[in-house]
């Protein structure tokens, strides 16, 4: 290859000028002294403006891109024939005559140049020509080898990853087969055992009417029972009960329940409340024991005492005759007594009368008060305590009278309650309640004749 190129360089000799550029340049030389003569060249012509070092790097390549676009040539940075063409052309244009024309084919026209003097001159022309070549043949020979040990160095590393790629494929396959003769052992975890649910529980409710109100009278009482069921359902008799009212004064602990049937509920807990004030009153119920408590609610009303009225229980209104010797009791007049207050009970107190008469007095006169058939006591004034409960009956009548004549009878009737406390007792039942005098008293018979 040398000599065929030698041959052509001697069939035709080219003259090449000191300043002229007769080789290749590209990114990566190095103290290169063609480079220098480009980075002289490019900054003669504006195009370069860092140091003269002989290095083609960065700033060598910017400035022959700005050169090669200045001169309508591909900016590649590469400084070719194309380029190393247009460069000799400026220089001979400045005097400088060109070593040779290369097309970018590559094909070479020898540049016109003056006939050297000597022999000695040609080649000295012609050795400076093989020694460029040479470098240039020497260089490329370099990158071939880089070349060669990079792909060499690629080829090893490609195939250390085939032989890893290969290792997991068979990693991979041994582990899918272990996989599918390897039957999964499951592990049974025990149930946790259930939580046992306690069926303890607390039950209310009201006696006799089951009402859930009552009349606030101080002596009304309501009747309320719990009855208590533990863990397992059953029913307890034994246990502390702590009970809790509106009234501080009424709160208390029980122990031990009522055993048998009472108004249709057994073996309950009772607790008997007054209330004393209106209003809605809650009345709670806790068993330390079980950690239960429950609530009941009873609303007190207001209470409107309604008093017993008296009145005639048969027509008296028309004068009657009585016989003065008549061997036997005369009725004289009935009285009824109504008591529609049903949240008191009343007891009749004593019964005490008046004669009205210019001729007669108490004195001509025997009286007796009858219930029915029975003789209450054998004259009036009465001062006995008859129960009324919502009505009584009363006879007054006449057992004897010592002479003839015509009077009224004005007739007062008195009434304890059995529920209030009593502000003056009676000496003869002390533990009974309050007296009151009816309002619509007394009442009055009409004409009575004795003859």
């Amino acid at each position: 290859m040398k000599k065929y190129i030698i041959a052509l360089s001697l069939l035709f000799p080219m003259f090449v000028s000191a300043q002229g550029f007769d080789q290749n340049l590209y990114y990566g030389l190095r103290s290169n002294e063609s480079v220098k003569e480009l980075q002289e060249f490019l900054t003669d012509k504006g195009f370069y403006s860092g140091p003269i070092t002989g290095n083609f790097f960065s700033l060598t390549l910017s400035a022959v891109k700005k050169f090669q676009s200045a001169n309508s040539i591909s900016s590649t940075g590469y400084f070719g024939p194309l380029s190393r063409t247009k460069a000799n052309e400026l220089l001979a244009d400045s005097g400088i005559s060109e070593t040779e024309i290369v097309t970018e084919e590559g094909t070479t026209t020898p540049a016109v140049v003056s006939t050297p003097k000597t022999t000695d001159d040609v080649v000295n022309s012609l050795l400076e020509q093989i020694r460029l070549i040479q470098q240039q043949l020497t260089l490329l020979k370099q990158q071939q080898a880089t070349l060669e040990q990079q792909n060499q160095q690629i080829a090893q590393q490609t195939q250390v990853i085939q032989q890893q790629t290969k290792v997991i494929q068979q990693q991979s396959e041994t582990v899918q087969q272990i996989q599918q003769q390897t039957v999964p052992t499951v592990i049974s975890t025990p149930s946790p055992a259930p939580v046992p649910i306690s069926q303890a529980r607390l039950d209310l409710g009201f006696a006799w009417n089951k009402i859930e109100s009552i009349v606030a009278t101080g002596w009304n009482v309501k009747q309320v029972y719990a009855q208590v069921y533990g863990d397992n359902g059953e029913k307890l008799k034994n246990i502390q009960i702590d009970i809790t009212t509106p009234d501080v004064a009424q709160n208390k602990s029980i122990n031990y329940a009522r055993e048998g049937v009472y108004d249709g509920v057994q073996d309950a807990f009772w607790f008997s409340y007054y209330p004393r004030t209106v209003g809605i009153h809650i009345i709670t119920f806790s068993v330390p024991a079980l950690g239960l408590s429950k609530s009941i609610s009873l609303e007190a009303k207001q209470y409107n005492r309604i008093i017993p009225a008296m009145k005639f229980g048969a027509p008296v209104l028309s004068p009657k005759t009585i016989e003065i010797n008549y061997p036997y009791s005369q009725s004289i007049t009935e009285i009824r007594i109504d008591c529609p207050d049903l949240n008191d009970s009343y007891y009749l107190r004593d019964v005490s009368y008046k004669i009205i008469s210019d001729t007669f007095s108490a004195q001509d006169v025997n009286l007796s008060l009858w219930s029915g058939n029975e003789k209450l006591d054998n004259k009036i004034p009465f001062s006995g305590a008859i129960p009324i409960g919502s009505s009584k009956n009363l006879t007054i009548k006449m057992d004897s009278a010592s002479k003839s004549g015509k009077f009224k009878l004005s007739i007062s009737v008195r009434f304890f309650s059995v529920n209030e406390a009593a502000e003056n007792p009676d000496p003869v039942y002390p533990n009974l309640g309050k007296e009151f005098i009816l309002s619509n008293l007394p009442i009055t018979t009409a004409e009575i004749e004795v003859k």
